[in-house]
Order: C-alpha cells, then sequence, then structure tokens
C-alpha cells in the first residue's frame, strides 16, 4: 500500500468472552456467532449451547462440533480449535475423524460392557429385588452366551 492509496476498510473483529456467552443464554435467543479462526458459538431456541470449528477442506466447507457449553469453557474450546486447525493444515479432514473415532469406540464395546453402562446409569429406576432379578438374569443366561460379542455385531435375531 502506497502512501497515497486510501485505507481499507476492515471491520472490527471483537473476540467471545464469557460475559457476553452468559448475557446471551439467559436471554435465550437462538445465535451464532464467530471467535476467530473458525471457532463458532451456537445457541440454540432450547438452550443449547455448542462449540463447533468451521474450516474448509478439499474445496468444500466442513464443520464438526467441539463440545458444550460451559462444560467446554471459552479457553477450552479455542485451544481445542487451534488443535484440530493444525490436524487440518496437516491434510486430516477433522470431521470425518471424528465420526470414524466414534464408530471404532462403538465396536469396542462389548455386550457386557454396555449392560454395565445400562446398570450405572439405570439402576435407581428400579426397585432393588427387581435390580437383582435382572442381575441374576444376565449373569446366568446371557453375559456367558454374548457377554463377550461386539455391541454392534448383536442383533434381534
Amino acid at each position: 500500500m502506497t502512501s497515497d492509496s486510501p485505507p481499507t476498510k476492515r471491520r472490527k473483529f471483537e473476540a467471545l468472552n464469557d460475559a457476553q456467552l452468559r448475557a446471551w443464554i439467559r436471554a435465550g435467543e437462538a445465535i451464532v456467532r464467530a471467535d476467530g479462526r473458525g471457532l463458532t458459538f451456537s445457541l440454540s431456541k432450547a438452550g443449547t449451547a455448542v462449540w463447533s470449528l468451521r474450516y474448509r477442506f478439499g474445496g468444500r466447507a466442513r464443520e464438526v462440533t467441539l463440545g458444550r457449553y460451559p462444560e467446554m469453557g471459552l479457553a477450552l474450546a479455542r485451544t481445542e480449535a487451534l488443535r484440530l486447525l493444525l490436524e487440518v493444515g496437516k491434510g486430516i479432514d477433522v470431521a470425518i475423524a471424528k465420526q470414524e473415532a466414534k464408530k471404532e469406540a462403538a465396536r469396542r464395546w462389548t455386550f457386557e460392557r454396555l449392560f454395565d453402562d445400562f446398570l450405572q446409569k439405570r439402576s435407581g429406576d428400579y426397585r432393588p429385588n427387581t435390580l437383582d432379578e435382572i442381575k441374576r438374569y444376565a449373569v446366568k443366561d446371557i453375559l456367558p452366551r454374548i457377554g463377550s460379542m461386539h455391541a454392534d455385531a448383536i442383533t434381534p435375531a
């Protein structure tokens, strides 16, 4: 730029801050706001606040969810977004990689692990006698037959 040319207009960019995020959540209106470098904060009408990373890969617009706010704070979201952008720079489509990792994790779950997870999360929904009966039936009849099978290989038949 020479000294004779007029200055170019640049849109002033303001990074997000926690006070803004909390105010938007209190307001309860659906919004989408960028923090910079592809990091985006989205708030649904239902009140779900989510961080995502928008990037381009192979000429196509892509997006990957990073986590929910406030479980994932602003600083952690920025760090994670930067880490993923470095992966994109290495030629990795991070959205596809995340999908594949989820599929692989699902394949690693055995029926026994799935049953243990069920007991841990839902045991409070049953009376003690009913819970004992479920456990007895599983240990005696189900787990010896299919407990070691991968959960995704089990069908109703």
